[in-house]
């Protein structure tokens, strides 16, 4: 693993936690209002600062984003895959939280747009959906349903066949695991 200079430590992922909303048959998207990814739709989230936890950052980037207070936030899955963001690895955690039905969403911080979608709408392919966040949605939605990736999304994956190769090609076995034998390799998201 690689060491920061900067940082006076290991250069290790970036922890960022989303917010997933259901209302009956919609669910509550952000558009987003700066790149990556500008003007693509995804789940309200952000990066966990500093000394917060996870579960309290999606709450708060729930309301900043949308203006909504969530509450009974359930741990739904991580999203893991070092490629899933075109700026660094971002490990997000994603919590399902509860709205109130007098709620309206209204765009803030991040945002450019904030409402609730119709499912149907959203798995149709209507929608520009950003970076992984269909297959957030695919995980959380239809759990059985086969992986989906979007229609634009060939650049990712040959990025990620071309780490697979890299990894599987530098025949470098010399690092010292210190014994710790487990597969690191990528996982799209875990669902507990």
């Amino acid at each position: 693993m690689a060491t920061c200079d900067e940082c006076n430590g290991w250069l290790n992922p970036a922890l960022a936690a989303d917010a997933a909303v259901r209302r009956g048959d919609t669910v509550l998207l952000i558009q987003r209002k700066h790149p990556p990814m500008q003007g693509a739709w995804a789940l309200p989230g952000g990066f966990v600062d500093q000394g917060e936890d996870p579960l309290n950052a999606a709450v708060r980037e729930l309301e900043e984003e949308t203006g909504l207070k969530g509450t009974d936030p359930q741990l739904l899955m991580v999203m893991g895959d070092p490629l899933r963001d075109p700026r660094k690895h971002i490990v997000s955690v994603v919590y399902e939280i509860q709205v109130a039905d007098d709620q309206t969403p209204t765009a803030g911080d991040d945002a450019a747009d904030a409402k609730f979608w119709p499912i149907e709408t959203v798995f149709s392919g209507q929608v520009e959906l950003a970076g992984d966040h269909l297959q957030i949605l695919t995980n959380w939605l239809q759990p059985n349903a086969p992986p989906k990736r979007p229609a634009d999304s060939s650049d990712v994956v040959s990025r990620l066949e071309q780490a697979s190769d890299d990894d599987l090609s530098d025949g470098d076995d010399s690092e010292d695991t210190g014994g710790d034998e487990r597969d690191h390799g990528t996982a799209s998201g875990v669902k507990f």
